[in-house]
């Protein structure tokens, strides 16, 4: 590569910090480097397959390999093409690498104010990029914008992350091509400034992957680096190529960032960036704003100013504080658009795999016999128009999206497309906006899996119509505590009952806990409880300890109940050990290994399987019930269940409740002490969100549980007329006022 100056830094900056020092017996880890010269040195080609585009000149193709040709060829075109060509491509560069800062790294060496303000400075400054290469017409307004945050960039402390620097001076390059913001004696024009985005966009990519490994093999971490290099230019060439095809620059905003999908390590920093930021700072319009950028969804005009446009006086207090003007004035836009928006032309879009054509029709037919309209693509597609174009219009005047999951909808890039747009109109689900359907067992992508569905499998037709109507039904009005209460102890799981000799014991719940049956079915269990002794073998002596109490529990229900196990014990166990595992990932990435690290993502993802042949009815109701999380920690979430947890064990010793029912309430009163320390969920930041966070999850299935539990104790005189069975009866009923005081 041409030997171009570097962006002045403060000083120089000082050797990295590696984080945990090695064991002696294994070799060091590679350094990375600092800059872009001590990273890689000048001249190095990143691409070694180059970029190709379909040349306007005869002779075929023209080949980009190096930030000097991709200069040459942007200014070989019209000036004022080349610097729109070039102010997008930088654009999407600075967005790819937005989330890699490498959060662990810099928290551990820096405040947590110094990250916050380069992660406002990063996404803004991105955003007003954005924004310049969709509106020319603001450039001026923008340019003020961009320099201010410019300014703001470069009086950062120097930090100790190579990451972090390239990913700051990837933005502030993008910002210069887009809006040729004067920067005498480094590079020269627009085309010098997206040449060096580029570049610096390959260096904070190849370090994050370098850094992703969770290996001290050198090897691995330079083919690491090499390949994540090399998916920055790949990307870069898919950008060339769309408009070497004729597309306007603006049209590129609308395509998602990755050609072939987020890769691993950037999904992996990015959730490890949303574990450093606190959640009571408003981060999260953050995250979804950039969800919106990795899927390719615009967002209107106004929207995308709002985030460009941030007033200088409220950067100046600080992130949380913009971030807050951020979210009242999209909260404000949202009313007025709320106010003002005309009738939808359809009442739901049916997003559906074309495998699935027969079960999308009964769909449609249910709905629409119950007064609705409905767009699908088999009746309202016709055939020779633009797909794409026709989906988008119908997405836009729909009011609300239903989606037909089956394994066949999980490999549809088109569905997953249509999913992504009406998640992210309602990232909360808080306007039930998205309204899932499962019509067959399906393992589901992560983030799916966070979102409840209506569960239509093994349901015949005529309980199908019913459910889906529920499904589509409006928000249940608000009901009270005692309304709560017993809709919870319906579907409560497990669930407390009398066995035939008059002793309280647990099990699944009858109703709701009865599996639909396959070859799935017969053997995930195996394929767990295989899965989790190996994980178990292999876990370090310094692993959090709720990772094998989790495993090891998770598996002894399988090896007791087989096909029906207690399904609201297992998804507790799964989630709490998810959201440890996205801890570590954040925290300390080197501590499970490549190796189980992917075991537990197999661990999880066949659990995410194995639920889907249940009805989950109570996750239906948890998602309607929030909770206080800022109240639902310490003595007052661990107290109540532990009493109970006692009396149980005297109840035990007497006979008069079995080994099962007191081993349940044990670990439930342990799982308590181990999600108390635990901050609030980003999600549970809206009391409107339909996501089931761990705690809710814990709060709500405990306190259906009790309230059956307090049924049963006070119906059976056989129970209350002894000292423990009364005693218990008060402990239970005192946990149920307590755990009630968590419910908004």
């Amino acid at each position: 590569m041409e030997n171009h100056p570097t962006p002045p830094l403060r000083g120089d900056p000082p050797p990295r910090w590696e984080g945990k020092r090695p064991s002696p017996k294994r070799p060091a880890l590679p350094r990375l480097g600092w800059t872009s010269q001590t990273l890689y040195p000048r001249g190095t080609v990143f691409s070694q397959r180059g970029l190709f585009l379909a040349g306007e000149a005869e002779g075929g193709e023209l080949k980009i390999s190096s930030r000097k040709e991709l200069e040459e060829w942007l200014k070989s075109l019209p000036p004022e093409q080349g610097q729109r060509v070039a102010a997008a491509i930088a654009a999407r560069a600075a967005l790819r690498v937005a989330c890699l800062a490498d959060a662990y790294r810099m928290h551990k060496v820096f405040p947590l104010g110094d990250l916050s303000t380069l992660m406002f400075v990063t996404f803004s400054l991105a955003a007003v990029v954005r924004a310049a290469t969709q509106y020319p017409n603001r450039a001026n307004e923008l340019r003020d914008s961009a320099e201010s945050i410019i300014r703001d960039s470069l009086s950062l402390p120097g930090f100790t992350n190579p990451v972090g620097v390239n990913v700051r001076d990837c933005t502030v390059s993008a910002a210069r091509s887009a809006l040729y913001v004067p920067a005498p004696d480094i590079f020269t024009g627009w085309a010098g400034f997206c040449a060096a985005s580029i570049e610096y966009a390959t260096f904070a990519a190849a370090n994050a992957a370098a850094a992703s490994t969770q290996t001290f093999f050198a090897e691995a971490v330079v083919a690491a680096r090499d390949d994540a290099a090399k998916l920055i230019w790949a990307s870069v060439a898919g950008d060339l190529s769309y408009f070497a095809s004729g597309s306007a620059p603006k049209a590129l905003a609308s395509k998602p960032l990755w050609p072939d999908g987020e890769p691993p390590w950037a999904r992996d920093l990015r959730v490890s960036l949303r574990f450093a930021l606190p959640p009571q700072n408003d981060w999260q319009v953050w995250f979804d704003w950039y969800d919106r950028r990795l899927a390719g969804v615009s967002d209107p005009e106004e929207v995308e100013l709002v985030f460009a446009t941030v007033p200088e006086s409220e950067r100046a207090k600080g992130p949380a504080a913009a971030n807050r003007w951020i979210r009242d004035r999209l909260e404000e836009l949202q009313k007025e658009a709320l106010s003002q928006q005309p009738a939808a032309s359809w009442d739901f879009f049916i997003s559906y795999s074309t495998h699935d054509e027969a079960d999308a029709r009964e769909v449609a037919a249910v709905i629409e016999q119950a007064g609705y309209s409905t767009f699908a693509q088999f009746k309202d597609m016709a055939t020779g128009n633009n797909f794409v174009r026709e989906m988008q219009a119908g997405l836009d005047d729909s009011g609300r999206v239903i989606a037909l999951y089956s394994p066949n909808y999980e490999k549809s890039d088109h569905c997953q497309a249509e999913w992504s747009a009406a998640y992210n109109s309602d990232p909360s689900g808080r306007q039930r906006k998205l309204i899932p359907l499962l019509l067959r067992p399906t393992a589901l992508n992560p983030l799916a899996r966070q979102i409840v569905y209506k569960s239509l499998v093994g349901l015949s037709k005529e309980q199908r119509g019913v459910a889906i109507l529920e499904a589509i039904a409006p928000k249940p009005a608000k009901r009270d505590v005692t309304q709560i209460r017993a809709e919870l102890a319906e579907t409560a799981s497990p669930q407390p009952a009398l066995n035939d000799t008059n002793q309280l014991d647990a099990g699944p719940n009858k109703v709701f806990d009865k599996p639909f049956v396959d070859q799935d079915l017969v053997e995930l269990p195996y394929i767990q409880r295989t899965l989790i002794k190996t994980i178990r073998r292999a876990l370090p002596p310094n692993a959090p300890k709720i990772l094998d109490s989790a495993l090891r529990s998770y598996d002894e229900e399988l090896q007791e109940r087989g096909l029906q196990p207690i399904i609201g014990i297992l998804k507790a166990l799964a989630s709490a050990l998810e959201k440890e595992i996205e801890s570590i990932k954040a925290t300390e990435p080197e501590l499970l290994g490549v190796g189980n690290a992917d075991l537990f993502e197999s661990f999880l993802e066949n659990h995410g399987l194995l639920v889907t042949h249940f009805p989950l009815k109570n996750e239906e109701k948890f998602a309607d019930i929030p909770i206080d999380e800022t109240e639902a920690t310490g003595d007052a979430l661990i107290q109540p269940i532990a009493e109970v947890s006692e009396k149980m064990q005297e109840m035990v010793q007497v006979g008069l409740a079995t080994q099962n029912i007191g081993k349940i309430t044990e670990n439930s009163a342990q799982f308590a002490k181990d999600i108390a320390p635990l901050p609030p969920d980003i999600a549970a930041s809206d009391p409107g969100s339909r996501h089931v966070t761990l705690k809710r999850r814990y709060v709500l299935g405990t306190l259906g549980f009790l309230v059956a539990l307090y049924n049963i104790l006070g119906s059976t005189a056989s129970i209350l007329a002894t000292e423990q069975g009364a005693a218990l009866f008060q402990a239970v009923g005192k946990a149920i006022e307590e755990l009630s005081k968590f419910l908004i």
